[in-house]
């Protein structure tokens, strides 16, 4: 039998408070921000700002976190990403002292409320249907206390909350493994490049430089109003969420109703055509699969079509690894502003390397991206069976 409360019943919540920027220092007890936490887990070396001792154990003593508290970011957050932005505090991650634009929970009475299990309700489609609708008009989750006092959770007794909880962890356990493998799949085909060939910028195997200029039959980048023809049928729009480093990201497509025009022919990609960034985040960049509908790119994006002497996806992995990205951002002169025209993407300097070593480097890719696939269809699977466990117990 379940009984309903609001969460000021049940569980403790603490916003942090606004530190100015005067009060840093580089070192001291560390603030805890929202970037800190991703994947439900906290990394503190992405942060470098701190409070002094004194302040924190004195103005802000009752911010310091304590082992065992539960955090969350809360501010900017964008649906689909809050699941990540939840984690434990380990004794490892003091001290530290909470700040802006993150909370953190604790169970009132253990008898009442067992806290893992209130972390898989803020993951839960109940507790964000309920946070989205108390800042109504907001595209991302922005909230604080005024809006989690007026949350209610649905708790079955503190035994079934248990036993709940033990099973989510053993299915969340499964998707956290089937990720680590994802990222070491990653990791293995960007290893494979550095071995192959070696780092764009230092060169150590000592190719021949040549321009890009050189490997191009066609260049063109994507135009504006696109928009206008967003439609749920049609077309796939490319834009720049949707390329990774050397990935193509097939979630969050948008489709167009595209029209009869020499713009929309102009954008449309080809199977083998390599996809660049080139605005914003330099460097993102990707290989049309051969499998993928009929599609047009953004303004963000550019068309690379390579001619017989290159293999798209050694291109792509080129510009993709952390040497390549580098390169780009030393071609863009708009400061602040990162921005390539066709004169940059022309000059930029690759490796020259023989034809036949670049399709094998494609033909081992392969493999990777093989296990790499079945790896994922079965991350799909765990993540449907997470989110059914979910839905079947919080609503």
């Amino acid at each position: 039998m379940r009984k309903v409360f609001k969460l000021p019943e049940v569980v403790f919540f603490q916003e942090g408070p606004g530190v100015r920027k005067w009060q840093f220092r580089g070192h001291g007890i560390k603030l805890l921000n929202g970037g800190n936490i991703n994947n439900n887990i906290i990394d503190l070396s992405t942060t470098d700002k701190y409070i002094s001792e004194e302040e924190a154990f004195n103005k802000y003593k009752h911010f310091l976190i304590k082992e065992g508290d539960l955090l969350i970011a809360c501010s900017g957050i964008v649906v689909e990403k809050f699941d990540g932005k939840i984690a434990f505090v380990k004794n490892h991650h003091l001290p530290l002292c909470l700040n802006t634009s993150t909370m953190r929970f604790r169970s009132l009475e253990s008898e009442k409320l067992y806290i893992k299990y209130f972390y898989y309700f803020l993951k839960s489609r109940q507790f964000k249907s309920q946070i989205q609708r108390l800042i109504t008009g907001s595209a991302q989750l922005n909230f604080g206390p005024t809006h989690i006092k007026k949350v209610k959770i649905s708790l079955p007794k503190v035994e079934s909350q248990k036993v709940i909880s033990k099973t989510l962890d053993l299915i969340d356990r499964n998707r956290q493994l089937l990720r680590a493998e994802l990222a070491e799949y990653s990791a293995l085909g960007e290893s494979l490049f550095l071995e192959m060939f070696g780092d764009p910028v230092l060169n150590e195997k000592g190719w021949t430089i040549t321009r890009l200029k050189t490997c191009l039959n066609f260049l063109t980048s994507g135009s504006r109003g696109w928009a206008k023809y967003y439609s749920t049928k049609g077309d796939i729009f490319l834009r720049i969420q949707n390329i990774g480093y050397d990935q193509f990201r097939s979630e969050d497509l948008q489709l167009v109703n595209a029209p009869d025009s020499t713009e929309a022919n102009r954008t449309t990609v080809r199977a083998g055509d390599v996809i660049l960034s080139i605005t914003a985040d330099l460097g993102r960049s990707t290989v049309i699969p051969d499998s993928l509908p009929k599609a047009h790119i953004s303004q963000h994006l550019a068309i690379l079509r390579l001619n017989e002497n290159w293999n798209p996806k050694y291109v792509s992995a080129y510009i993709a690894s952390l040497g390549g990205r580098k390169l780009f951002n030393s071609l863009n002169k708009g400061g602040v502003k990162a921005g390539l025209n066709f004169n940059d993407i022309r000059s930029y300097p690759l490796f020259k390397v023989p034809l036949s070593l670049q399709n094998e480097f494609a033909a081992r890719i392969a493999v990777i991206e093989k296990l790499k696939a079945k790896t994922e269809a079965a991350l799909a699977e765990a993540d449907d069976l997470f989110n059914g466990k979910l839905q079947e117990v919080f609503g």
